[in-house]
């Protein structure tokens, strides 16, 4: 997922929360990564924050939640803000769809 974010003036932003749908059975798994960038202009972007996210283990197979992905950022205010999320190219080997790609659902985004 990319997906760039318009103000009209600079926002203060101390974090970034992604509210997102987990469903293993689903192949809906949490991000591998997180990258939010930030900048007064579009094409001017600098990295903000860059964030490895733990993954699902087989214990958690059969769970189905709705989390929130809080990123906690150095407060800033910017017009514009681009948020990275990288899915997971391939399930791992306890998953049945094993070496499939995993799928990153998102429902709101909220800057803090």
């Amino acid at each position: 997922m990319e997906a760039i974010f318009y103000f009209d003036k600079e926002e203060a932003v101390s974090s970034v929360t992604i509210s997102s749908i987990v469903d293993i059975g689903s192949y809906l798994m949490p991000p591998q990564e997180i990258e939010i960038w930030g900048g007064d202009e579009k094409t001017r972007l600098k990295p903000l924050k860059k964030l490895s996210l733990p993954q699902t283990t087989k214990e958690e197979k059969d769970v189905v939640r709705v989390e929130g992905i809080k990123i906690d950022l150095e407060p800033s205010a910017f017009r514009y803000y681009k948020i990275v999320a990288k899915n997971i190219l391939k399930l791992p080997k306890w998953h049945p769809g094993k070496g499939d790609k995993g799928w990153f659902f998102v429902d709101e985004i909220f800057f803090n």
